[in-house]
């Protein structure tokens, strides 16, 4: 791949994005949760079930969308064709899960989770997992 350092910036990029936005106090579980308040009150109770299975979701499927991205990322940037790429890729998301765990702990309002490192964690093997099939479905039909 000629141009690869184009996804190393794109891996630092989107580390950038997730350290910016894990260090905004505003984006916390009331600021979602106040959102679809406003958004699905006409419809569902304030506090009704629904409000909070919707924001649990939301805000989880986030978890695993963004961390599941930078693990994509990075197995693309790598670009080798040993077997331990996907296990390198997968390993270096979960850990900086981590430290974006350990530094949101230390933002006002936020709180940081053992748990949420698991599902940033469980997003990146989905979509390196996903991508692995992609792969190999590809190679089969071409």
């Amino acid at each position: 791949m000629k141009y690869r350092w184009i996804w190393w910036v794109l891996v630092i990029l989107w580390c950038i994005q997730i350290f910016y936005f894990t260090a905004l106090p505003v984006y916390n579980d009331e600021h979602t949760r106040g959102f679809l308040e406003k958004l699905l009150t006409p419809v569902f109770p304030k506090d009704s079930f629904v409000i909070t299975v919707i924001d649990y979701l939301i805000r989880k499927g986030a978890h695993i969308t963004v961390f599941g991205i930078l693990a994509v990322l990075f197995k693309t940037a790598l670009n080798r064709k040993w077997r331990k790429e996907y296990l390198f890729a997968w390993l270096f998301t979960a850990f900086y899960a981590g430290t974006d765990e350990w530094h949101q702990s230390f933002v006002p309002g936020r709180t940081s989770s053992i748990y949420d490192v698991m599902i940033d964690s469980a997003g990146a093997f989905i979509f390196l997992f996903c991508l692995f099939l992609w792969k190999k479905t590809k190679r089969r039909f071409h």
